[in-house]
C-alpha cells in the first residue's frame, strides 16, 4: 500500500479517535435524562409527567418513593403536596436521597409545607445537606414573585421562555414562604425573591458533593393540576417548570480525571495500532 494512503489512513483514525474521546466527553448529553417524579400525599397523580416531556426528556412515574431506586433516575423531582408536613415515607428516604444527590443526582423540590410556623424560621429536612438554611411560611406576599438580578440562570431565561418580574404574580398563591438568604449553603445561586426583597428568597440552588438541589416554596403541584388563576398558571406549567428541568440538567458532573485518563488512552491507542496494522 503506498505511504500517501497509510498516512491517510491513519489520519482518519486519529481523527476518528477524537471524535469518539468527544463523544465519550459528551456522554451525558447523548443518552436520554430521565427524571422520577414523586408528589407526596397524591402518588398516583401524572401531572408532572406534562413539563418533563415538554423538556424533552423521558418521565418515570414514583408509587413507592419509600422502594424506589434512585440509581434508576438522573433526577428526581419531589412536589410536596401537604400543607401541614412532611410524610414519613418521604421523611425516612431522604438519607438515601442526600447520599444520591452526593453522588451526582439531580433533587428538585417544589414545596407547600415549607415550615410549620409563620414569622418563626426554621430548618427543613427537603433541604438536604443544609441543616442551617432557614425558612419563613408567609402568605401576606406570597403572590409577588421577582427574579434575582441579574436572571441569567436558565429557571428565568430558559429555552420555554422567559419569566419576568410579573410572570408568576396573582396566584392562589405563587409562593408559600421564603428562605432567608443569609443562611443559604455556601455557593448558592438565588433564582426567585418575593416581593423585591433580597433577603426572602422563593427559588434557589445548590451543589452537593457531585450534585444538585433546587428548592421552591411554589406550590407546583397546584398548577400543575390545573389549578389557580391564569395566568400564571400557564406560566408555571409551561415555562417555568420545563425551564427548571432544563436547568438541572444543565447542571454538568465532570467525569473525575482518572476515567477520562483512561478514555484518552484508549481511543489514542485505538488511533496508533490502526496506523501500525496499515504499514
Amino acid at each position: 500500500m503506498k505511504t500517501s494512503t497509510i498516512n491517510h489512513l491513519a489520519k482518519l483514525g486519529a481523527n476518528a479517535s477524537a471524535i469518539t474521546f468527544g463523544l465519550l466527553l459528551g456522554s451525558q448529553s447523548a443518552f436520554a435524562f430521565t427524571v422520577g417524579y414523586f408528589t407526596d400525599f397524591n402518588q398516583t397523580t401524572t401531572a408532572p409527567a406534562a413539563p418533563i416531556t415538554q423538556a424533552g426528556y423521558t418521565p418515570v412515574q414514583i408509587l413507592d418513593i419509600t422502594t424506589f431506586n434512585l440509581s434508576t433516575v438522573d433526577a428526581l423531582m419531589v412536589n410536596e403536596s401537604s400543607n401541614g408536613g412532611i410524610s414519613a415515607g418521604l421523611l425516612g428516604r431522604l438519607g438515601d436521597i442526600q447520599t444520591w444527590v452526593q453522588g451526582g443526582g439531580k433533587f428538585i423540590v417544589h414545596d407547600r409545607f415549607v415550615t410549620n410556623n409563620i414569622g418563626d424560621p426554621q430548618s427543613n429536612p427537603l433541604l438536604v445537606g443544609a441543616p442551617t438554611t432557614l425558612l419563613d411560611r408567609d402568605f401576606t406576599i406570597s403572590s409577588d414573585i421577582d427574579v434575582v438580578p441579574p436572571g441569567t440562570t436558565l429557571v428565568t431565561s430558559g429555552p420555554f421562555g422567559t419569566i419576568t418580574n410579573t410572570s408568576l404574580d396573582g396566584g392562589d398563591s405563587s409562593t408559600h414562604g421564603f428562605a432567608l438568604l443569609n443562611t443559604l449553603p455556601a455557593g448558592s445561586t438565588p433564582i426567585l425573591q418575593i416581593d423585591g426583597n433580597a433577603n426572602q428568597i422563593a427559588a434557589f440552588s445548590y451543589g452537593l458533593g457531585s450534585g444538585f438541589v433546587y428548592y421552591a416554596t411554589i406550590p407546583l403541584d397546584y398548577y400543575l393540576a390545573g389549578n389557580g388563576p391564569n395566568p400564571p398558571r400557564d406560566n408555571f406549567n409551561q415555562i417555568y417548570a420545563p425551564n427548571v428541568l432544563a436547568y438541572a440538567e444543565s447542571q454538568k458532573v465532570p467525569e473525575p480525571a482518572s476515567v477520562l485518563g483512561l478514555l484518552a488512552i484508549g481511543v489514542l491507542g485505538a488511533g496508533a495500532a490502526l496506523k501500525r496494522k496499515l504499514k
